[in-house]
């Protein structure tokens, strides 16, 4: 077991620094992972109105990395760092490679996806971008315009609903 000198505030200061690595890159991992398999998910199972963004396919095959690299950064908090450090780099040959063809197979999954079904049996409802953002997808052309109605409907009721709650408080 190691014990850390808290009077070495350099080593106090990469320990911690590390644990909170770990603890963000950890969140960001379960957080795409609770996102993109929701919207894979959807279009999976043919949903009629779904959220669709071209990276989410790269994105999923990805996530294996993602584990992995948290994986060898807790290993770095460990007593045995030298041996896991080495096991570790023979482990990150495969991963980087697994990863450069998750990227290309993403890609071409993404491009199949965009141009078969959501361009054959989905209408693309108003978005601002293609590229940079994703876009909402429905069967028909009247479920768009009904889900915007909604949206609309739901942005005047919060904000009506502010304006009450602020002038109650005055």
């Amino acid at each position: 077991m190691v014990v850390i000198n808290f009077m070495n505030v350099k080593l106090v200061k990469t320990f911690c620094s590390l644990i909170l690595f770990i603890i963000a890159l950890t969140a960001l991992i379960v957080f795409l992972y609770e996102s993109v398999s929701a919207s894979t998910l959807e279009l999976l199972r043919g949903e009629d109105y779904f959220d669709y963004h071209p990276m989410q396919f790269m994105v999923l095959l990805l996530l294996p990395v993602g584990v992995l690299v948290d994986i060898f950064f807790i290993g770095l908090l460990f007593p045995f760092r030298k041996k896991m450090v080495v096991v570790l780099e023979r482990l990150m040959i495969p991963v980087t490679i697994y990863g450069i063809i998750a990227m290309a197979l993403g890609f071409l999954i993404s491009l199949v996806v965009s141009i078969y079904p959501l361009g054959t049996h989905y209408y693309k409802c108003n978005s601002t971008s293609v590229i940079s953002s994703g876009s909402y997808y429905a069967r028909t052309k009247e479920m768009c315009k009904e889900r915007a109605r909604l949206r609309a409907l739901e942005w005047e009721s919060s904000s009506t609903a502010g304006e009450t709650h602020s002038a109650a408080a005055d």
